[in-house]
């Protein structure tokens, strides 16, 4: 029972750590993803405004 108890825990602190770095991953992928369209529409404001 305790090895069991054990691997629960194990399992848990792996999905728990999982859920951290898919987190992380999803909001850096966000924060580029909002930053090259930032930049894009600057590049576009500033191409159309010069003429």
């Amino acid at each position: 029972p305790d090895q069991l108890a054990g691997q629960i825990m194990e399992l848990e602190d792996l999905y728990k750590r999982y859920c951290d770095r898919l987190k992380h991953s999803l909001f850096l992928n966000s924060l580029l993803v909002a930053a090259m369209g930032c930049a894009v529409a600057l590049t576009a404001l500033c191409i159309f405004n010069a003429n």
